[in-house]
């Protein structure tokens, strides 16, 4: 393929967002641990556990779940959070989705397919 700069778009969206929603999902679903390694240890999950599920409701469906050994030997068990924190990447104006306020808040963000929708009628 060629790069072709005129047509290239920047998503606004990374991986610190999906470990931060990540995060918030397992301080939700009763994954208590030390607020201080909560990020290290959900971003360990994330890059060892989680995935982008290619049919949302199969997933949930065949869910197979995943144990994660805490530092202190406390043993936590991942499940939707498996392809939920993805979701963030495809619909991050979600009103669950959104932590920040202002201009640079999730909300103003554009989602994955739509950035590529956009990319591709640019060329035609």
């Amino acid at each position: 393929g060629m790069y072709l700069p005129q047509y290239a778009q920047t998503m606004e969206i990374a991986g610190k967002d999906v470990t931060s929603y990540l995060s918030s999902l397992m301080s939700h679903s009763s994954m208590y641990f030390h607020l201080d390694t909560s990020y290290k240890i959900a971003n360990k999950i994330k890059n060892d556990y989680c995935y982008v599920a290619r049919d949302f409701r199969l997933a949930k469906n065949n869910l197979i779940k995943k144990n994660y050994t805490l530092p202190d030997g406390r043993s936590l068990e991942v499940k939707d959070e498996q392809y939920e924190a993805a979701e963030i990447i495809f619909n991050p104006s979600d009103p669950k989705h959104t932590k920040r306020k202002g201009p640079r808040s999730k909300a103003s963000k554009k989602s994955l397919h739509s950035l590529l929708i956009n990319c591709v009628n640019k060329i035609d």
